[in-house]
């Protein structure tokens, strides 16, 4: 099965990665924006787009952490139709 890349080691790493989504090691809609930002088969722009991304998660991270706001970032989309925790 080949999601995005037709490249098969792409294809099958960005498979992997979406499948961390399952323990909440990564986010869907993260790994498939990264990926849309990525050309076929260059090793050099895959490297850099998913550490743009790392850099955007570790930011959100570091931000949660010096607001004393220590919980899920990634459940952000029920914090926001929720309220945020106090």
């Amino acid at each position: 099965m080949k999601i995005v890349f037709q490249d098969s080691q792409f294809s099958f790493q960005l498979l992997r990665a979406i499948g961390q989504a399952v323990y909440g090691n990564a986010d869907i809609e993260g790994c498939l924006s990264t990926a849309y930002r990525i050309k076929e088969g260059e090793f050099e722009c895959w490297y850099v787009e998913w550490l743009k991304t790392a850099e955007v998660h570790c930011q959100m991270g570091t931000m949660a952490i010096s607001h004393q706001r220590i919980f899920d970032w990634l459940d952000k989309t029920f914090v926001e139709i929720a309220g945020e925790p106090s």
